[in-house]
């Protein structure tokens, strides 16, 4: 995911550059930074939004809001059969 991907998902799902932060137990400025290049967009950056992503679009079933990374994941998960039984 890019900078400006990273920013496209956060607008799509309605969020304020501080709103993003709090649900990702962000400061407002690291959010700032990532998104001004003047901090690295790292993984668990891209991991946290999508994942928000899902939890959000989830809520409001609203599966464009959903980064298509993590409906796959949710699809593939979803489509798992325990192996067993508990009991």
């Amino acid at each position: 995911m890019t900078v400006e991907e990273f920013i496209a998902l956060r607008k799509r799902l309605g969020l304020t550059q501080t709103q993003l932060a709090n649900y990702l137990g962000m400061s407002l400025r690291a959010i700032q930074d990532i998104e001004n290049g003047r901090s690295a967009l790292r993984l668990v950056h891209v991991l946290a939004i999508e994942r928000l992503s899902l939890s959000i679009g989830s809520a409001l079933g609203n599966l464009s809001m959903i980064h298509p990374t993590a409906l796959a994941e949710a699809r593939s998960a979803a489509a798992l059969r325990p192996l067993s039984q508990p009991g």
